[in-house]
């Protein structure tokens, strides 16, 4: 593994030891987390401007097919090793990423009941899970109704070691 630093923000990028960049290309950090690459064609636009080829060097890396995307399995963008790096259908990929911010995904706190609600959604469904009266056992639901419906790709809640059975 190496190292490269990306962009004006001179981000840590993780590769692999044979990896090489596009010859000629700049690498930056898009406002999402991905890594991009950018680089010029040589062509010129009528209006002076130039041709550029541009794309996220997880698919570059991977030779990633039009209709899938590359899946992050450790959910770090800037880990560009492709131990880490799987290709797999878009939608595969919306349901792995998480997207929580704070707190569990798929667990929320009801004023009216008091409790912690799990829910989930599946095939553009939502699913609830019940009511908890604590956030970890509400989480805990929501992991087994992941795993029961996304498999191998669903996103998994991370709690401390102490709660996970409680």
């Amino acid at each position: 593994m190496k190292t490269l630093e990306v962009g004006r923000c001179k981000a840590l990028v993780k590769v692999d030891d044979d990896f090489e960049p596009p010859v000629g290309a700049s690498l930056s950090v898009s406002s999402s987390g991905h890594v991009r690459w950018l680089k010029s064609t040589g062509e010129k636009r009528p209006s002076g401007s130039y041709v550029y080829t541009q794309g996220y060097l997880g698919r570059l890396i991977m030779g990633c097919p039009k209709g899938q995307t590359v899946l992050f399995i450790d959910r770090d963008k800037l880990n560009l090793q492709k131990e880490n790096l799987k290709i797999v259908e878009r939608g595969v990929n919306v349901r792995a990423q998480g997207g929580q911010r704070g707190g569990f995904k798929g667990v929320h706190f009801c004023k009216k009941r008091n409790k912690w609600i799990a829910q989930i959604t599946h095939n553009y469904k939502c699913f609830s899970l019940g009511g908890f009266d604590d956030e970890y056992h509400a989480a805990s639901a929501y992991n087994q109704a992941a795993v029961r419906l996304h498999g191998e790709h669903a996103y998994i809640n991370q709690m401390p070691e102490d709660r996970i059975n409680a």
